[in-house]
């Protein structure tokens, strides 16, 4: 890595960007880079972001090589931009600094396909993005995007990492297809400009397995989600038959977000432009629910390959809520990721299996009550 390299962050109090954040702040304090970190962070009216990132360093629940440190150490290599990420200016940027590798890791995340959602889908993550990349187009050098390894839809059958060779794609919500739309104006974008680009796709991001705290996340979203809802539904359950529409072979693919962070500091300089940053074994929804429901002790469900003509009430509920968000992606063809080209970029790098330790995770977000760490 570059060690003048100069880095502008988005989403530095989320559940990526606060990990490529911890990757990213020992290579400034042992300096092996010599620039700063700039953060942009979305004001908040209970707290300021130089406070928001001073109790994320020193959080709990972030890696112990990071909050042995005191915090006033790491803010040395940070530079803080109060903004809305549709309303940055790039006056706010410190003077006189150029050359920027622009990491944008911040998004909304709502998986649901109401009209309401996909308006704020397209504001914050279509529209933000147009709006970062023509405020910093003058003093960019590479810009990295962080999409999802689903922003092709709902495929079947072996996924590439090159998902800009065509527009025929079956979106299942706004989130997927804004993430599409976005990927193709930067790639024209930085093409006009002169710009290097980058764009990484995640698959679905649980817990730190790599590394510890193990288990940690900043918040609790996506498959977390049935956790919660069982654990807020325990009562409800009792004396309830459940029929679940959860295939047999229907899967997920799950990958730790230290992974991730990891991945994307280790592309950074590598001739990679589009990679899916997935792991290599899917994992079976239907561990996921079971795993769910062995959190509250509650036994008395099956799965179903269809969706029952004649659901209950109990089920009905479930179906409209936990349902609509989840459904799409376990009703989905068989499938699986090209992983070569990441994992000769991360060879030497263990990933342990999702699968096994579905229990710890759940566990450890139902522990913490499934409200966020930081």
């Amino acid at each position: 890595m570059n060690d003048q390299t100069t880095i502008f962050l988005t989403g530095a109090t989320g559940i990526l960007g606060s990990n490529i954040l911890f990757e990213l702040l020992p290579f400034y304090v042992t300096g092996k880079l010599k620039g700063k970190i700039v953060l942009l962070i979305r004001p908040c009216r209970s707290k300021s972001p130089e406070q928001r990132i001073r109790e994320i360093l020193t959080n709990p629940s972030i890696p112990h090589n990071i909050r042995s440190i005191p915090a006033d150490d790491w803010l040395k290599f940070l530079v803080i931009i109060n903004s809305e990420l549709n309303n940055f200016s790039a006056k706010e940027l410190p003077c006189g600094t150029t050359n920027y590798t622009v990491i944008h890791a911040a998004a909304s995340v709502d998986l649901g396909q109401n009209a309401i959602t996909g308006k704020e889908i397209e504001t914050n993550n279509y529209q933000g993005t147009i709006h970062l990349l023509n405020e910093l187009s003058h003093v960019c050098k590479k810009f990295i995007f962080v999409s999802t390894a689903y922003s092709s839809g709902h495929r079947k059958g072996e996924i590439g990492n090159d998902f800009l060779i065509t527009d025929n794609y079956l979106f299942r919500n706004p989130y997927e297809r804004y993430k599409h739309e976005t990927e193709k104006y930067i790639k024209e974008f930085c093409q006009n400009h002169n710009i290097e680009w980058k764009i990484f796709r995640p698959s679905i991001i649980c817990g730190r397995l790599i590394e510890p705290p193990f288990y940690a996340i900043s918040r609790f979203i996506v498959f977390y989600l049935f956790a919660r809802y069982a654990s807020v539904m325990r009562n409800k359950f009792n004396g309830s038959t459940l029929r679940l529409h959860v295939p047999e072979k229907a899967v997920i693919n799950i990958v730790p977000v230290d992974f991730v962070a990891k991945t994307v500091i280790a592309s950074m300089e590598s001739p990679v432009q589009q990679l899916n940053i997935v792991h290599p074994e899917n994992v079976s929804c239907r561990e996921l629910f079971k795993n769910g429901f062995k959190l509250i002790k509650f036994n008395n469900f099956s799965f179903v390959e269809e969706v029952p003509q004649d659901i209950t009430p109990m089920e009905k509920t479930l179906y409209t809520t936990i349902g609509q968000q989840l459904g799409p992606y376990i009703d989905t063809p068989e499938h699986h990721f090209d992983t070569k080209e990441l994992f000769d970029l991360m060879k030497g790098t263990y990933l342990p299996e999702v699968e096994e330790h579905f229990c710890g995770l759940l566990e450890f977000a139902a522990n913490h009550r499934f409200s966020a760490l930081y």
